[in-house]
């Protein structure tokens, strides 16, 4: 009889892993390969693009935390190589943006930031540095219910009002989270 291979209560003793199982083979195996896949596709920037939205900070955003979160010390090299091209893509003015700065755009830099820099690197001050700008931007001019500029694709350009605002919501409470919790460094904001 194989011992238990792990300890989610989707796996019984004797049967190996389940196919679902959190830790098992087949979800390590899937893992890996989207991983792969994820690093294959990042720019020679180190940024991302997708088809449904204008500007590659949103889909930086999302392949960059899905690899930190699931793939560790094995995608560390295209994760700094996100991280610097969000320092050097940063505006004089602490947004972000792909033409001009926008709340949106900078907020998803901000989380990605925040998402890349858990833990304490080499970076962290540098990115630290810009996340506290990207937040005084988006605490001075992101948080206004004006007119946002439109940037998920569909069949035309459309700018989803609440998710916009609760990614802006989302960077300030991750960056207030981590000010509170890092007695280490300069509140964020």
């Amino acid at each position: 009889m194989e011992p238990r291979p792990c300890c989610c209560p989707c796996c019984r003793p004797g049967t190996g892993a389940a196919p679902w199982c959190p830790t098992g083979p087949v979800r390590r195996a899937t893992v890996a390969r989207i991983a792969s896949w994820l690093r294959e596709r990042q720019h020679p920037d180190g940024s991302w693009s997708d088809k449904w939205h204008a500007s590659p900070f949103f889909a930086t955003m999302r392949c960059a935390m899905a690899l930190r979160r699931h793939t560790g010390p094995a995608s560390a090299g295209t994760l700094r190589k996100a991280a610097d091209w969000l320092l050097r893509e940063q505006h004089d003015d602490g947004s972000w943006g792909r033409w001009e700065g926008t709340a949106e755009e900078t907020a998803y830099a901000v989380r990605t930031l925040l998402d890349l820099t858990d833990g304490g690197s080499a970076w962290t001050g540098p990115a630290a540095h810009a996340v506290s700008r990207g937040c005084a931007f988006l605490l001075d001019r992101g948080l206004d219910t004006g007119q946002r500029p439109p940037l998920w694709i569909g069949k035309e350009l459309y700018g989803p009002a609440h998710l916009v605002r609760a990614a802006l919501l989302g960077a300030l409470a991750a960056a207030q989270r981590r000010s509170a919790g890092d007695n280490a460094t300069q509140p964020v904001y």
